[in-house]
């Protein structure tokens, strides 16, 4: 499952000293959605393949 941690250049740069992080972070999502394919339910509409990811929305662990 992958984290995204920050969506925003400046605030990653601020807090994790990460130059490129965002558009690292969203490319390796977006490949990562490719290779999982769109959310697939089955008759009851329960999720049975699709990606998860974790937004963390405080604090730093760089």
């Amino acid at each position: 499952m992958p984290n995204m941690k920050y969506g925003n250049l400046h605030i990653a740069r601020k807090y994790c000293k990460a130059r490129d992080y965002v558009e690292v972070n969203f490319a390796v999502v977006k490949e990562m959605q490719q290779q999982v394919g769109d959310l697939q339910l089955d008759e009851n509409g329960i999720a049975q393949r699709d990606l998860l990811v974790r937004h963390l929305a405080a604090g730093c662990t760089c």
